[in-house]
C-alpha cells in the first residue's frame, strides 16, 4: 500500500578516473515499492556513513520515510546471520530509530524478494548508463537526476493508464514525516601526523597547525569535507579530494609554520607547482614510476620555471609528456628550442665586455661575405 515499503540496494558500475586515482563507482538506490518512484546517486565508496548519508538524501527527496525498508544481506545492514537470527549493524539500528522506520532483510540468495529495486538497477544500467562516458561524478549525478525526472513519465506497472509520477504524487502524503534534525553521519577516526604537519587520509594528505604535530587527533570525514579536532576543538577544515597523492593545504597553517621555522618551502614546493600548472603532477608521477628521487627533480623544475613564463613552461611540459621524456633536463631542452623558435631562430647570447674604454669603444668593420667564397 502507499507509503508502506521502500527497497534499498547497492550496485557496482565499473570505475572512474579522478586525477591519479582509479576509483570504483557505486550506485545507491532506494525505490518506493508502491509508486516505483526512484532515488539514485552514484558514489565512490560503500562505507556505512555514506550508506546512511544517502538514505537521508533519499528521505528529503521523497519528503518523508516509508514505514518499512527492505534490504539485502549487505554488510551495511547485517553483521551476521544464522537462519532467522540476525545481528543488525548497530549504526543502522540507531539510524532507523531516529527516522522511525522498521528494518527488514531478505532471505539469503532471494533477490526476487526485493524485485522492485533489482529491476530499477537494471533499468538504470540499460537505459541510462550503457554507453555513457564517465569523466566527472558531479556531472554524472546531475545527468542521472534529470533522467530520473523524465522517467516518471513511464507507465505504472500496476495500471498502464497511470504514470509513475502520478502515483508518486498520491504516495507523498502517506510517508512518515521527517524529524526536526537529521542523523549525524560521518566517518570518525583517531589520527596522528608524522614529523611534518600533514594528516594522511584515503590516498591524500591534509594540513594541520604545526603545534599539533604527532598529537592524537580526531578526523571526521564526509563525502565532501574533512574536519580535524583536538578533543572538542576544531583545528582544521578541508574540502575532501578523491584524487591521489595530493597535499590539501590551509595557508594559515603555512604561515604558522613560517613563524616557527622560517620557511615552508620543502612542504609547499610540490603543491604550489602542481596548483599553478596541473600538468606538472603527471610529470612527477612519471618520475616516481621511474624510481627518481623527487626532491632534486622538484628543485630543478622550480629553477627552470623561474626562468620562463607560465604559458611557455606549460607548453614544454605538454610536449615532454607527448614525447614520453618527462625529465627536467628534457623540459629545459624543449624550452630552449621553443624560445629559439619564438625569436625566429635567432637566440640572444649576452656578451660580457671588460670595463676598459679601448675595448668598449672598439669599432668593428663588417666585410662583404662574398670575399670568403673566393678563398
Amino acid at each position: 500500500i502507499p507509503g508502506e515499503e521502500g527497497q534499498v540496494d547497492w550496485a557496482h558500475f565499473k570505475t572512474i578516473q579522478i586525477g591519479a586515482a582509479m576509483r570504483k563507482l557505486f550506485l545507491f538506490i532506494m525505490v518506493l515499492a508502491w509508486s516505483r518512484k526512484i532515488f539514485a546517486r552514484f558514489t565512490l565508496d560503500m562505507k556505512t556513513d555514506s550508506f546512511l548519508s544517502l538514505h537521508i538524501k533519499a528521505f528529503h527527496f521523497f519528503q518523508g520515510v516509508p514505514r518499512i525498508i527492505l534490504y539485502d544481506n549487505l554488510k551495511s545492514a547485517v553483521i551476521s546471520r544464522q537462519g532467522d537470527l540476525i545481528q543488525y549493524n548497530q549504526n543502522l539500528l540507531s539510524f532507523s530509530g531516529h527516522y522511525n522506520y522498521e528494518i527488514r532483510v531478505c532471505q539469503p540468495y532471494s533477490g526476487n524478494q526485493k524485485g522492485r529495486v533489482e529491476r530499477s538497477i537494471r533499468y538504470i544500467r540499460e537505459n541510462f548508463f550503457e554507453g555513457r562516458e564517465v569523466t566527472d561524478l558531479d556531472k554524472l549525478n546531475e545527468e542521472l537526476e534529470l533522467w530520473l525526472v523524465k522517467s516518471d513519465e513511464r507507465s505504472w506497472p500496476d495500471d498502464n493508464t497511470k504514470k509513475v509520477g502520478d502515483c508518486w504524487d498520491a504516495e507523498k502524503n502517506t510517508l512518515i514525516p521527517l524529524p526536526d534534525d537529521d542523523y549525524l553521519t560521518e566517518t570518525i577516526e583517531v589520527v596522528r601526523s608524522g614529523k611534518t604537519p600533514w594528516i594522511h587520509y584515503d590516498l591524500n594528505k591534509y594540513s594541520i597547525p604545526p603545534k599539533y604535530v604527532r598529537e592524537p587527533l580526531g578526523l571526521h570525514a564526509t563525502f565532501d569535507e574533512i574536519r580535524i579536532y583536538d578533543k572538542e576543538h576544531l583545528i582544521a577544515t578541508h574540502k575532501r579530494t578523491w584524487d591521489r597523492g595530493l597535499y590539501v593545504e590551509d595557508r594559515r597553517h603555512t604561515e604558522e609554520l613560517k613563524a616557527l621555522k622560517g620557511t615552508t618551502k620543502k612542504y609547499r614546493s610540490k603543491d604550489e607547482l602542481v596548483r599553478e600548472i596541473p600538468e606538472v603532477g603527471e610529470i612527477l608521477r612519471h618520475l616516481v614510476d621511474r624510481g627518481e628521487n623527487l626532491n632534486p627533480m622538484l628543485k630543478k623544475l622550480h629553477s627552470i620555471r623561474s626562468k620562463y613564463c607560465p604559458d611557455l613552461f606549460k607548453r614544454a611540459i605538454e610536449i615532454a609528456l607527448e614525447k614520453n621524456c618527462p625529465h627536467p633536463s628534457s623540459i629545459e631542452h624543449i624550452l630552449n628550442n621553443l624560445e629559439n623558435e619564438d625569436k625566429n631562430n635567432k637566440p640572444y647570447i649576452p656578451i660580457s665586455l671588460p670595463d676598459k674604454p679601448d675595448v668598449r669603444n672598439l669599432e668593428i668593420k663588417s666585410h662583404p661575405l662574398e670575399k670568403y667564397d673566393n678563398l
